[in-house]
């Protein structure tokens, strides 16, 4: 994994998948990230209330040859810290616009880049590979998560992948029982656990779609109604739940799974695209149109 992300950030992303006993190490360090410049192997596993060797396995897990490498790291990321923006504060009533906008684009960098840095390739092929050959996806969000859904009905849609965003259950779950093993299904949701999208999720499975789940963390009921689980990572906590950096992560995730899906057939995609866009050019404002605009004004 190297140092492309700062260690915090690789062990907050890598969390929820550790085990109890290297989750501790994992708190610990991100209580205190510059706890290895000070402690030993041994010391930092006392700690924690681990053992040395479970110290080795958490490094390896993050990619790092062991200890020493992992101090280098942690080094490193000190060494570069005065020009970087923190990351992880929270927002106060006195903070400065400035600090405001830096700190809220900091949390949207970081969920990109851990994302990005996290992301399953081989499982994100395998559904392109799906939706390039499929029938239908339907894809099933509530609240914020439905824009996500809405946003990428559209790119399919224009590339001819017969698509249809689901936010209400009701239609949703009609959708989904008439769905089989040539289409694909997409659950969207941050936390993993709305209802209605894992509902709806479920329903596609049991009805023989490729059901692939979009959600922030391993471990969520709707990864357990998945064959495929894709992590959006949003690493900070500062910001409420519900925050655009959650949608950003989506979005990019699926993003890049659409231009898997053009790859498939690229000249067809780009044909779709140019028919689409010739379509609708009669409802956009051209360069003559805004300067008679600009000289009746």
């Amino acid at each position: 994994m190297g140092t492309t992300l700062q260690v915090s950030q690789q062990v907050e992303a890598a969390l929820s998948g550790m085990s109890e006993a290297m989750r501790k190490i994992g708190q610990v360090l991100l209580s205190d990230p510059t706890a290895p410049l000070r402690m030993s192997i041994t010391e930092l596993a006392d700690r924690a209330g681990a053992s040395p060797a479970t110290v080795t396995r958490f490094c390896r897990m993050l990619g790092y040859d062991g200890y020493v490498q992992f101090r280098v790291a942690v080094a490193t990321d000190v060494g570069r810290a005065p020009t970087r923006i923190e990351i992880g504060t929270a927002f106060h009533p006195t903070d400065e616009p400035r600090d405001v906008l830096r700190t809220l684009l900091s949390g949207h960098v970081s969920s990109l880049q851990t994302t990005a840095a996290n992301v399953d390739l081989e499982a994100c092929a395998r559904v392109a590979h799906a939706i390039a050959h499929c029938g239908q996806v339907d894809l099933y969000g509530a609240g914020g998560s439905a824009v996500v859904a809405a946003e990428m009905e559209h790119r399919f849609y224009r590339i001819g992948v017969n698509t249809h965003a689901w936010a209400d259950p009701h239609t949703g779950l009609a959708s989904a029982s008439m769905l089989g093993p040539s289409d694909v299904a997409i659950g969207i949701s941050n936390s993993g656990a709305t209802s209605e999208t894992v509902e709806m999720l479920a329903r596609a499975r049991q009805s023989g779609a490729l059901a692939v789940a979009v959600t922030s963390r391993r471990g969520t009921p709707l990864e357990g109604v998945a064959d495929e689980c894709l992590i959006a990572t949003v690493p900070n906590q500062y910001l409420h739940p519900a925050d655009l950096s959650t949608k950003h992560a989506q979005l990019l995730v699926l993003d890049f799974i659409y231009m898997l899906v053009i790859q498939e057939d690229y000249a067809g995609a780009v044909a779709k695209l140019d028919v689409s866009a010739a379509a609708v050019a009669g409802h956009r404002v051209t360069d003559a149109d805004t300067t008679t605009q600009e000289a009746i004004a």
